[in-house]
């Protein structure tokens, strides 16, 4: 059986004056949420034969970090995708 996994990022900082939305980063929270969730999906088996993640830097901090659980992280497409 297929599965497909929609995950958004974890919490990130506010937008900061002048600031530009595709470059916030996640908050001490949102790093821990994403080490938990990366070790929930795990211990479920489930594990992603692949990843679509986009090209926000709030993305690819929850990707890392969800990842580490997996032992062998699953490859990584990343998207063209911007905001």
């Amino acid at each position: 059986m297929r599965r497909l996994l929609l995950l958004r990022h974890a919490k990130t900082e506010r937008l900061q004056s002048g600031g530009r939305d595709h470059d916030r980063v996640l908050t001490e929270r949102g790093r821990a949420d994403a080490k938990k969730l990366g070790l929930y999906l795990a211990r479920h088996a489930f594990v992603p034969d692949r990843a679509v993640v986009s090209s926000a830097v709030r993305t690819h901090e929850t990707w890392a970090l969800l990842a580490t659980a997996f032992g062998k992280a699953p490859p990584v497409w990343p998207t063209s995708f911007s905001v």
